[in-house]
């Protein structure tokens, strides 16, 4: 595996663009690892929505739980999915995305949530508001999700972030850059990582449109 190289840098964000697993050495002296991996599905959902994408290591859960095992017992928060085991090691929290969209799956039940992993000290309730079902219509985030099938909206993670322990964030699948966004937004320093150099692309031009976070199309 070649070493990841910076792709974009500014004062809050370094995003590389390659294997966060080539070079660990760039990311374990993070704080804070929020991260959206590949959930393992592929080999259940092939290719996703009308376009039929498909997600680079989403055949199984290999690379994510490579990147917990070196992880460890550090704060974390791990996006993941009910329709399959949750990821390795001790959960403090089980969250839910509740998308308010039904998804395509089959089944007899179509999923209109996934799951947020906790784990790790430092994280605090925001206000007595908080609850474990984080509401955010994934319809709002279409335009981000034209450009990557999984794209979170930027307001989810948010939530996340603002409830996070200080300290530098690191995402190993930075995929459409919804952490990287909101991280920059909230002022916090985030070290990212995204194999597909269009991905890449696409994270920069999300930081450089100067975008409200809060207004239209998160």
């Amino acid at each position: 595996m070649a070493a990841p190289t910076i792709y974009y840098q500014d004062r809050l964000v370094t995003l590389y663009h390659g294997d966060s697993l080539a070079a660990p050495e760039l990311w374990l002296g993070a704080d804070v690892l929020i991260t959206d991996p590949p959930y393992g599905l592929g080999a259940i959902a092939g290719a996703y929505g009308t376009s039929h994408r498909t997600i680079e290591n989403d055949l199984d859960t290999t690379v994510r739980d490579a990147v917990l095992e070196l992880w460890g017992d550090k704060p974390a928060a791990v996006f993941g999915t009910p329709r399959l085991e949750e990821p390795p090691g001790g959960w403090r929290d089980r969250l839910v995305w509740d998308k308010q969209q039904l998804g395509l799956n089959g089944g007899a039940w179509r999923y209109a949530h996934e799951t947020i992993f906790v784990r790790g000290d430092g994280w605090h309730r925001i206000s007595d508001a908080s609850s474990s079902i984080l509401r955010h219509p994934s319809q709002a985030n279409r335009a981000h999700v034209a450009k990557h099938i999984h794209s979170k909206p930027e307001k989810l993670l948010a939530d996340l972030i603002a409830a996070a322990p200080p300290g530098v964030i690191v995402d190993t699948f930075a995929g459409g850059g919804s952490t990287v966004a909101a991280a920059r937004a909230l002022g916090r320093q985030i070290i990212a990582f995204e194999l597909d150099a269009e991905h890449c692309a696409t994270i920069v031009e999300r930081l450089t449109s100067r975008l409200d976070l809060f207004g239209g199309d998160a």
